[in-house]
């Protein structure tokens, strides 16, 4: 039946009605508003003071973060002061450091509190610990980093600037850092040379993706410039050594230091530059006159020597006189490449086994460095215009059955570690390769590279770097997968007259991080980057979505497009 709302109840009604439990005390029907009032009461006391309680631990997150900040650097003033007397800024981009200088006013720092002394460069970037286990970074990850150094406090917005080690070095009484700050990157190094050519069958966004990427990694491989060097005169200090700790791997750490007059140790502060292991002078080997020495990352693998460790000497060759000599690690095949490519370079060098201690007496000692990495744990380049001048210097016996097309067959049991062609797939390639030189009227011979060679018995061997290098310095084409084969196009003719054609396969989008580390990043690996301001006319085409670590595959009919587009010219 229906009732108004808020009708009273008849008396036979109320006595009909359930009876509950009597209400509580003070909770009775009249007392409600005044529970109402106290928990609004309540409510709002918390509403008010909570914003407070807020305040004050944001306002002591801030007075602590700014402690740290003064403890950490030095004044302003000592900075001006302090770079006034080292002499202004170096031919590198860096201060000209005198490690006299320094010790002399940061002596009283280093012995009363040393954190005053000891600054680092702060990388504002949530995936560092990532870009170590991965040895790269997302497209995403640009970060803004601030590097401070006992000279000058500099703040850069150039992409993943970092300060990498191992472990973050003990303070130690009596030594002390010689820090510069790295060259802005400039964005007149994209000029050097012309973007890649991306071969695909659709999908246009991955020219833009494509172009991000070379930008990317040009910018921070070669964008700050060449190089920076320090020189360590004994003249102003009682000796001086050089060290490299690691034998190998991708984050190798070496130490240069001098012992002042006063018995400080100054030692170069900057990328994998550590601090010295005191205790290892007793037992250095002892050499006199002018050296040079530099270190880099995977000294022990042919690939990274060649894209990387050769510019580096290359550059420091330019910089010093004929009489220098070169420390240089004993490791990997650097040796052997030295010896038959350019022996009277090989006869200056003197090899240093890892932890071998060099203290060098009655000369100077100067060191190639840049201050901080480009991406995760990658070196800086810059010195491909040497590297350039230097490879244009080698002598080489041309082959006697003239040009080639070279197409780098990655295949079991030669490849190993990932984008390993399928093998029907790898002698479909070279079948189209052959039709395409045949219908352009070719001149040149196609050369199937893997790494070995057959002997006049027939048997397979190795080839010998002397073989690989005069193969492809007769190369008008070079055509493969991305591989420490590719790593060889180094070697094509490097007159800036040269019209080099290179394509390799690389990794795309629709590969990205689904095999592993071979196919991490699209368009990470290659040799572009690398080798950028070669003379090179590069192109890419990238691995079908099917292809894995063991059976990577290309569109056919792209590739086909591609050569008889090369081969034309």
């Amino acid at each position: 039946m229906y009732r108004r709302r808020g009708a009273k109840n008849s008396p036979q009604q109320e006595a009909r009605r359930p009876q509950g439990p009597p209400d509580p005390p003070g909770d009775s029907y009249d007392d409600r508003p005044k529970r109402r009032r106290r928990i609004t009461f309540s409510w709002c006391l918390v509403w008010c003071v909570s914003p407070s309680i807020l305040v004050i631990l944001l306002l002591i997150i801030v007075t602590i973060g700014t402690l740290s900040w003064h403890l950490a650097t030095i004044t302003s003033e000592q900075s001006t002061a302090l770079a006034a007397r080292v002499g202004g800024v170096s031919d590198q981009g860096g201060l000209r450091m005198n490690p006299l200088v320094v010790a002399e006013d940061l002596k009283n720092n280093v012995t009363s509190s040393t954190t005053t002394t000891t600054t680092h460069s702060i990388v504002v970037a949530e995936d560092l610990q990532e870009d170590l286990n991965n040895n790269d970074t997302d497209e995403s990850s640009t970060t803004t980093t601030t590097t401070t150094t006992t000279t000058t406090t500099t703040t850069t917005n150039v992409t993943t600037t970092q300060h990498l080690r191992q472990t973050e070095p003990e303070r130690q009484d009596g030594v002390i850092p010689i820090r510069t700050t790295e060259a802005n990157e400039s964005r007149d190094i994209l000029k050097e040379s012309p973007y890649p050519k991306l071969w695909v069958s659709k999908n246009s966004s991955y020219h833009q993706m494509l172009t991000a990427k070379v930008e990317r990694w040009v910018l921070a491989m070669h964008g700050t410039g060449e190089p920076q060097l320090h020189e360590f005169d004994t003249g102003s200090s009682n000796s001086t050594y050089f060290a490299i700790w690691t034998s190998g791997g991708h984050l190798v750490e070496a130490s240069a230091w001098s012992i002042l007059e006063n018995g400080t140790r100054a030692y170069l502060d900057a990328h994998t530059y550590i601090p010295p292991q005191i205790a290892a002078e007793k037992d250095a080997l002892e050499v006199s006159g002018d050296f040079a020495a530099y270190h880099s990352w995977w000294p022990e693998f042919y690939g990274h020597i060649v894209d990387h460790h050769l510019g580096m000497l290359a550059f420091l060759v330019a910089k010093v006189s004929e009489k220098t000599r070169f420390l240089l690690m004993d490791v990997g095949p650097f040796k052997e490449i030295l010896q038959v490519l350019k022996p009277d370079l090989f006869s200056r060098v003197t090899w240093v086994s890892p932890k071998q201690v060099i203290k060098i007496v009655d000369g100077r000692l100067t060191v190639s460095f840049h201050p901080t990495s480009s991406i995760g744990p990658h070196p800086r380049y810059g010195a491909n215009s040497y590297l350039q001048s230097w490879l244009q210097s080698l002598n080489v016996d041309q082959p006697s059955d003239g040009k080639h097309i070279i197409y780098y067959a990655r295949v079991k049991p030669q490849a190993t570690h990932g984008r390993i062609m399928d093998t029907q797939h790898n002698e479909d390639i070279i079948a189209m390769l052959q039709r395409a030189m045949s219908k352009h009227n070719r001149t040149e011979k196609l050369v199937v590279f893997d790494g070995t060679i057959e002997d006049e018995s027939g048997v397979k061997r190795h080839m010998t770097y002397i073989e690989q290098f005069t193969l492809f310095r007769s190369a008008t084409t070079v055509i493969g997968p991305h591989g420490t084969g590719m790593s060889n196009v180094v070697w094509m003719d490097p007159k800036p007259s040269s019209q080099n054609r290179v394509v390799e396969f690389t990794i795309g989008p629709d590969n990205n991080g689904e095999f592993g580390d071979a196919f991490r990043e699209p368009f990470a690996k290659t040799y572009c980057y690398k080798y950028w301001g070669l003379p090179f006319d590069y192109n890419f085409l990238v691995f079908l979505s099917n292809s894995t670590n063991n059976r990577a595959f290309i569109d056919t009919k792209v590739f086909e497009e591609t050569v008889n587009e090369i081969f034309s010219q």
